[in-house]
């Protein structure tokens, strides 16, 4: 494609191409370029998040167990007092 310089005169552009096919397979390119770039931060993330997940859902299940224990323990003393 050519340009016009401020002189008035026609220059040729390098960085783009006289074929829009080539310049839509470059357009396409780079989105999926991008894509792959942000589907790698995704799993990145969507990792440490399932981490964190399995440390509260197991700090969850030990406050549970306490939960049941001393509850037993109360049951017990206030049988145990009768």
């Amino acid at each position: 494609m050519s340009k016009k310089a401020p002189g008035g005169s026609a220059t040729h552009d390098p960085s783009r191409s006289s074929d829009p096919w080539l310049d839509l397979l470059g357009e396409v390119d780079a989105e999926l370029a991008r894509l792959r770039a942000e589907n790698k931060k995704l799993r990145a993330r969507n990792e440490k998040l399932a981490g964190q997940l399995d440390k509260t859902r197991t700090a969850l299940d030990i406050a549970g167990k306490a939960f049941a224990l001393l509850e037993d323990i109360s049951n017990s003393a206030d049988s145990g007092e009768n």
